[in-house]
C-alpha cells in the first residue's frame, strides 16, 4: 500500500472519530440546556409558591407541580436530573403543610389534661384537632402518604379521646353535684314541713300568728320576685326586644340604631336551649386578617359563622346548665356581645333571683362623636368610653389639615400645568408667526389659521382626560376589593362624580385654550393689517 493511501485512510478515520465526538459534544450541550431550562421553570414555580400567602392557592400550586412531575416522568425525553429537581422541590413544598399540621396539633395539645376543669377549653381543642385531621385526610397523596396520615390519625384520636373522657368526667361530677344539691334541698324541705306540722298542733293563737308570719313571708317573696328582672348577668350585654308587625310577620326594628344587622332570629326560647347572639364584626375581621392569615387557615364568612354553635355554661343559684349560642348577626357600633333582653330576664330570675344590679353600661347616640364638649362632659362625670371615637376630634382635625394640604398642592400643580400648556401653545404660535402671517396675507381667515392649533389643544386635553379616568379606575379597582373585605357593610359609590368633574374641567380648559389661540391669531392678523 502506498503512502498516499495510508494517509487517506488515517485522515478518513480521524474525520469519522472527530465527527462522532463532535456529535456527542453537541448532544451533551443540548441535553444540558434542556435540563437547565427545566430546572429554571421548576425554580420559578417554587419561588412563586413561597411568595404566595394564601394556603388554598399554595395547595393548588403543589397539586399542579405534582401533576407536571408525573407527566414529565412518563415522557420519553425525561432526564434524571430534572426528576430529582422535581422531587426536591415537591418535598420542600410539602414540608410547609406538614409543619402547619404539626404546629396546629402542638397548639391544641393540652398538658396535664387530668387537672383541666374547663369543658369549653377541652371541646375547643378537640374540635380544632378534628378539623386538622379532616384537612390531613382531604389532602392525602398530595401532602402526606397513607402511612403518614395513619400516624397523624392515631395521634389525634388519642388526644381527642383523652379530651372526651375528661369532658365526660366533668359532666359526671357536675351531675353528681346537682343530685347532691337536690337531695339537700329535698331534705331541708322535708325538715321544714315536719317542723310546720308539729307547730300546727299548738294553740289556735299560735297557729294564727304563724299564719300571719307566713303571709308576710309570701309578700316579701313576691316583692323580691318583682325586682329580679333588674339583675344583670355578667359577661353578656342585653339589647331590647323591639318588634313590629309587617304583613303579619315579626321583624326586628332597624330604626333602633344600636346595631346594623336585622335580627330575624332575635328571640329566646327556653325550650330550645339556644341563645341568639350578636357579636361585633371586628371580631370576625380580627380572626380573618390576623389569626387565620398568620397561620394559613381558611377565612370564615358571615354566613359560615351563623352555622357555628358555641357552648355556654350557666352557673348560679345552685344550678349548672349548658346552652348553645347561635350567632345571628354582626354589629358595627357596639364592641360587645349582645343577647336578647328576654334571655337576660329569664336568666336573672333562675340563676340570680336574690340579686339586684344597677346598670353598668350606657348607650348614647350623638350627632358628632368627635365633639370636644362630649369628652369634657364624660370626664367630669367620671365615665369611661369603650371605643376611641371621642379622641376622633384631633384625628379629624389633622385629617382635614392633610386633605387640605393635598388639595392645595394638587390645585397648585393643576394651575401650573394649565399655564405650561398655554405657554407651549404660545411658543408654538410665536415660532410659526411668519408662516401664520403669510397664510393671513394670502387670504386665509383667522379662524382657519387658528383651527389646527385649537384642535391640537383639544386633542391634548382629550388624551389627558382619558388617561386620568383610566388611571383613577385602575387604582380604584386595585384597592376597592381590599376595602370591601375589611368593611363589607361599606357602600361604595360610583365614578360618575369624578368623571363628571373631569368632563367639566375639560370643557372649561378647552374653551379657554380655544379663545386664547384665536385671540393670538387675531392679534397677529391685526398687526399685519
Amino acid at each position: 500500500m502506498s503512502k498516499k493511501k495510508i494517509i487517506f485512510v488515517i485522515v478518513f478515520i480521524v474525520l469519522i472519530v472527530g465527527g462522532f465526538a463532535g456529535y456527542q459534544v453537541y448532544e451533551n450541550h443540548v441535553k444540558e440546556e434542556k435540563i437547565a431550562s427545566e430546572k429554571t421553570i421548576i425554580n420559578k414555580r417554587y419561588k412563586a409558591f413561597n411568595k404566595e400567602k394564601d394556603r388554598t392557592k399554595k395547595l393548588e400550586d403543589l397539586k399542579s407541580i405534582i401533576k407536571e412531575s408525573n407527566k414529565y416522568s412518563k415522557s420519553k425525553d425525561s432526564y434524571s436530573e430534572v426528576k430529582k429537581e422535581y422531587n426536591s422541590k415537591i418535598k420542600q413544598m410539602r414540608k410547609y403543610f406538614i409543619e402547619g399540621y404539626d404546629k396546629s396539633i402542638a397548639d391544641n395539645t393540652l398538658i396535664d389534661v387530668d387537672n383541666i376543669g374547663d369543658k369549653t377549653q377541652l371541646n375547643t381543642a378537640k374540635d380544632n384537632l378534628n378539623a386538622v385531621l379532616t384537612s390531613i385526610k382531604d389532602e392525602i397523596e398530595t401532602v402526606s402518604t397513607k402511612e403518614e396520615v395513619a400516624k397523624y390519625e392515631e395521634k389525634i384520636n388519642a388526644l381527642t379521646t383523652s379530651y372526651s373522657n375528661k369532658v365526660t368526667a366533668i359532666e359526671e361530677a357536675e351531675r353528681k353535684a346537682e343530685e347532691e344539691r337536690k337531695a339537700k334541698e329535698e331534705a331541708k324541705a322535708k325538715a321544714e314541713a315536719e317542723a310546720k306540722k308539729s307547730s300546727s298542733s299548738n294553740s289556735s293563737s299560735n297557729s294564727s300568728s304563724s299564719s300571719r308570719r307566713r303571709n308576710n313571708s309570701s309578700s316579701s317573696s313576691s316583692s323580691s320576685s318583682s325586682n329580679r328582672g333588674n339583675s344583670s348577668n355578667s359577661g353578656l350585654s342585653s339589647s331590647y326586644d323591639e318588634w313590629f308587625e309587617v304583613d303579619g310577620k315579626k321583624s326586628y326594628r332597624k330604626g333602633n340604631r344600636y346595631w346594623d344587622d336585622a335580627g330575624n332570629k332575635w328571640h329566646f326560647d327556653e325550650n330550645t336551649h339556644t341563645i341568639p347572639i350578636i357579636i361585633p364584626r371586628n371580631y370576625l375581621n380580627l380572626y380573618n386578617f390576623g389569626f387565620a392569615q398568620s397561620r394559613s387557615l381558611p377565612k370564615l364568612s358571615e354566613g359560615l359563622m351563623s352555622l357555628i354553635q358555641m357552648d355556654i355554661m350557666m352557673r348560679g343559684n345552685g344550678r349548672v346548665e349548658q346552652y348553645k349560642g347561635n350567632i345571628v348577626g354582626f354589629s358595627n357600633r357596639l364592641n360587645t356581645i349582645l343577647v336578647p333582653q328576654s334571655f337576660m330576664k329569664w336568666a336573672n330570675e333562675n340563676f340570680a333571683p336574690n340579686a339586684e344590679a344597677q346598670p353598668a353600661r350606657l348607650i348614647i347616640e350623638v350627632s358628632n362623636p368627635a365633639d370636644s364638649a362630649i369628652a369634657s362632659y364624660f370626664q367630669k362625670k367620671g365615665y369611661e368610653t369603650e371605643d376611641g371615637k371621642l379622641d376622633a376630634g384631633k384625628t379629624t382635625y389633622f385629617l382635614r389639615l392633610i386633605v387640605g394640604i393635598v388639595l392645595g398642592v394638587g390645585l397648585f400643580i393643576s394651575i401650573l400645568s394649565f399655564y405650561i400648556l398655554m405657554l407651549s401653545i404660545f411658543l408654538l404660535l410665536q415660532k410659526n408667526t411668519t408662516k401664520l402671517e403669510s397664510l393671513l396675507l394670502i387670504g386665509y381667515s383667522p379662524n382657519k389659521v387658528a383651527l389646527p392649533y385649537q384642535l391640537l389643544t383639544v386633542g391634548l386635553n382629550v388624551i389627558v382626560l382619558v388617561l386620568s379616568i383610566g388611571l383613577v379606575s385602575w387604582l380604584r379597582s386595585y384597592y376597592i376589593d381590599s376595602i370591601r373585605i375589611l368593611f363589607p357593610q361599606l357602600e361604595t359609590g360610583s365614578l360618575w362624580a369624578a368623571i363628571s368633574m373631569g368632563i367639566l374641567l375639560f370643557i372649561v380648559v378647552s374653551v379657554i385654550n380655544i379663545l386664547a389661540v384665536k385671540k393670538k391669531v387675531l392679534s397677529i392678523w391685526m398687526h399685519k393689517s
